[in-house]
This record gives structure tokens, C-alpha cells and sequence, in this order.
């Protein structure tokens, strides 16, 4: 429902992936909401679209991505945050 409500509208879609890249920082054991932690943990995830969405994200969307992949990315991911939610013992 992410990708699909932003559809067409660039802005937006990079917004909603970089907040889906730190939510995934986040679960995956950041110590904070400070850039410099969820960077931090992107690395150690070694997600290199997350980092490299979440960097342009925070230097006000540097780079361009296209609509696909941004798309993909938060459908993708949104799923793994939820078998995460739903398995926590497995991760």
C-alpha cells in the first residue's frame, strides 16, 4: 500500500523509502533515531539500496532513483519488516 499511495509522485516515494530504510535500521537493533546509528546499521546490514537511499535521503534526495525501483524497494522491505514482526525469534 506504501508504493501504491505515493504512485507517480517521486518526492514522495524517495521519502517514504528512506523512512522504510531507517524503520529497517531500527529492527534491526540501531541504537537510535540519530543518522549517524541508523547509517551505522545499514552498513552492518550491508543493504546497499538502503544506504544508498537513506544517504541521498538525508542530503535532501541527491540522487535520483526511478519510480520502479523505489517502489520495489518499499515493497520488499515493508514485507521483510513484517516477517520480522511476525517471527521475532527468528531473527
Amino acid at each position: 500500500m506504501l508504493s501504491d499511495a505515493n504512485r507517480g509522485n517521486l518526492k514522495m516515494l524517495h521519502i517514504t523509502a528512506g523512512e522504510v530504510a531507517r524503520l529497517l535500521a531500527l529492527i534491526n537493533g540501531a541504537k537510535s533515531l540519530k543518522k549517524e546509528h541508523i547509517l551505522e546499521t545499514l552498513r552492518t546490514l550491508g543493504d546497499e539500496d538502503a544506504l544508498s537511499i537513506y544517504t541521498s535521503y538525508l542530503n535532501k534526495r541527491s540522487m535520483l532513483f526511478d519510480e520502479d525501483f523505489l517502489r520495489k524497494f518499499i515493497t520488499i522491505r515493508c514485507d521483510e519488516i513484517l516477517r520480522m514482526l511476525e517471527n521475532p525469534k527468528t531473527h
